[in-house]
């Protein structure tokens, strides 16, 4: 019988890592390294169902913890990356996944990289004070001078960032200096991922990458950026930050999320210092989304009785 094309085999199966291959016979390959709250089964991979859509060959790496592609593992997968040939591969991956693809795309043959809120290392030597988000996760054993340098890069990588987002600016302006382009998609924090979502304007982001055509690339996805609702929640939150309380009410208003809302509605009123309505706007988020403890937090920090709130709310 033959193999189901779109059935991964697993061709390598660490003590970190796993790789999957599914070979389509298409003109392009996706070297994926996934997000750090993925977990190896197997069957899952970063953009797996982006290439079932597409045609596109898939090669990926697959976490069981959150590992940041230790060389353990890595060194072992590339021989077996390179002895598959076949078509021309583009390394993809966001956060934990952009690090990977940066530092061992051109390893596994990559040509082109296209990462989203990448790091440049976890080591809190290097990050020090930066960026502490990921601090917990690293090991002097397996990440110690993890850093990507120039010769590890794919010859073209594009890094896909926020620059008002201090802990990711901090890393691209590193990855800069190694060697890779930046492309600023402000007001996306963390989530630069998104603007590459949907089948048909994917294909479109990779085809401008591979014919270096950096500024059709760019159109494309601030383009994209506007239709994100990330993007209007960042855009909300930072316009509160700066006093432009009438440009942060104007974006919220077309957040359609109850609970983000209400949420940015609540910072809206504090930074106004109208304690009523930011209780009133925490009392709505409670009611949107109940086990939120950081919703809850605050409207304690504000002399609520939140059982009392939320049932009122609830009754309303």
């Amino acid at each position: 019988m033959p193999v189901e094309q779109n059935v991964p085999r697993v061709l390598f199966d660490g003590q970190h890592l796993q790789l999957l291959h599914v070979a389509r016979g298409g003109s392009l390959r996706l070297l994926t390294f996934d997000i750090m709250h993925a977990r190896a089964n197997g069957r899952n991979a970063f953009a797996k169902s982006l290439c079932e859509r597409l045609g596109y060959d898939l090669l990926a790496i697959v976490p069981k913890h959150p590992c940041w592609y230790p060389a353990a593992d890595m060194q072992r997968i590339v021989p077996i990356c390179l002895a598959l040939g076949g078509p021309l591969t583009v390394a993809y991956g966001a956060s934990m996944g952009g690090y990977g693809a940066l530092r061992w795309g051109r390893a596994l043959g990559a040509d082109h990289a296209l990462v989203c809120s990448p790091q440049d290392s976890i080591d809190p030597t290097v990050t020090g004070a930066h960026d502490q988000r990921y601090a917990r996760h690293f090991r002097a054993d397996l990440h110690r001078g993890m850093e990507v340098d120039a010769e590890n890069l794919p010859a073209n990588s594009i890094v896909l960032h926020d620059p008002h987002f201090r802990q990711d600016r901090f890393h691209a302006d590193r990855l800069k200096a190694a060697g890779a382009k930046l492309l600023a998609l402000p007001h996306m924090g963390h989530r630069t991922v998104e603007t590459v979502a949907g089948s048909a304007h994917a294909e479109r982001v990779f085809q401008d990458l591979l014919a270096g055509d950096l500024s059709s690339l760019r159109r494309r996805l601030l383009a994209r950026r506007k239709e994100n609702q990330s993007y209007r929640l960042h855009l909300a939150s930072h316009a509160i930050q700066r006093g432009r309380h009438a440009t942060a009410e104007r974006v919220v208003s077309t957040v359609t999320d109850p609970w983000s809302y209400h949420r940015l509605m609540a910072r809206l009123a504090a930074a106004r210092q109208d304690a009523a309505t930011e209780a009133l706007h925490y009392q709505q988020a409670l009611a949107a989304k109940p086990g939120c403890k950081l919703t809850r937090l605050r409207l304690e920090r504000l002399g609520q009785d939140v059982t009392l709130s939320f049932a009122k709310v609830i009754q309303a």
